[in-house]
């Protein structure tokens, strides 16, 4: 009897050691239940300790990134999703979908706020994608005002999450699908390839005025430079004449008779070679007539 006492025994407490037992993943952190409510601290990775039939441990993925859809409902049939319809600022109907990805920031908010985290999120950022389009042209939301929108709808959800105490912290949001409607998507696809062609066409005009602008300033830039260069050499010309007539000036002043005799002498070896000149040779006994053609100085 006392040997089955003691073996009752050691098993119930080994048993009851095992079930104290339990172990937290490293991308883990564990909320404790004590008789229902939550203990202020989480426990972090490794073997922790509970107490049995008392708490109840729940883990949570604290690095885990989430994904909701936001914009999509459930069809009747087959369960399978689609996008959802918005109206625009203009009143045009566009089928969109957007992702919001978010991560678990306070496990104990997480577990006791709401029953269906994911669900709000995703009624939120429908409510945020209703609000934002309705507020925008389609033109602005297809083209250049896409990242922005999103960017609103992602900031609007972590407002209300912040709100309600849910312990998450959005991310991100991204577009899954963002189109006009099937009955006029055709129609857009026109509008969208015409947009297309006319910044084509303003891009190339830009362009090649550019180039003509470029052009012509590099020709007068050009221009501007031969002129200055011819400025610049006719100026030395003339200087270098002044210097040379004020030289004959100055000698002129010195010696009038001199710089006559001078300024004649050259002036003759200038005009003389241009003349034909006669010599009569009279030697031998006859009279020969010798003609010596002398030309210019070059």
């Amino acid at each position: 009897m006392k040997r089955g006492a003691l073996a009752f025994v050691t098993a119930a407490g080994l048993g009851v050691l095992l079930s104290s037992a339990f172990l937290v993943g490293p991308a883990e952190r564990a909320v404790v239940f004590r008789f229902g409510s939550p203990l202020k601290a989480t426990l972090g990775p490794g073997l922790r300790t509970r107490i049995p039939l008392v708490d109840r441990v729940v883990r949570v993925e604290v690095t885990r990134t989430f994904t909701v859809a936001a914009g999509s409902a459930d069809a009747n049939s087959g369960g399978a999703a689609q996008a959802g319809s918005f109206l625009t600022g203009d009143t045009n109907l566009l089928v969109a979908e957007c992702a919001l990805q978010y991560r678990i920031a306070d496990p104990i908010r997480f577990l006791v706020s709401a029953a269906d985290v994911s669900g709000i999120l995703k009624r939120e950022g429908e409510r945020a994608l209703t609000e934002e389009l309705g507020a925008s042209p389609v033109d602005d939301v297809l083209s250049s005002g896409r990242t922005a929108l999103l960017e609103r709808v992602r900031a609007h959800v972590q407002r209300e999450a912040d709100g309600r105490g849910l312990g998450v912290v959005v991310i991100s949001a991204t577009w899954r699908s963002l189109d006009p409607a099937p009955p006029v998507i055709a129609a857009f696809q026109s509008v969208q390839n015409a947009t297309a062609d006319r910044e084509r066409l303003q891009n190339e005009a830009r362009a090649y005025s550019d180039e003509l602008a470029s052009k012509a300033r590099g020709e007068a830039q050009a221009l501007i430079e031969g002129t200055e260069a011819v400025r610049v050499q006719r100026v030395e010309a003339a200087r270098g004449d002044s210097n040379r007539f004020a030289a004959l000036a100055r000698e002129a002043a010195a010696d009038p008779a001199l710089l006559r005799s001078r300024l004649w002498f050259e002036t003759a070896g200038r005009l003389v070679p241009r003349f034909t000149t006669y010599v009569i040779d009279g030697r031998g006994g006859g009279t020969k007539l010798r003609i010596v053609k002398e030309s210019a100085p070059k």
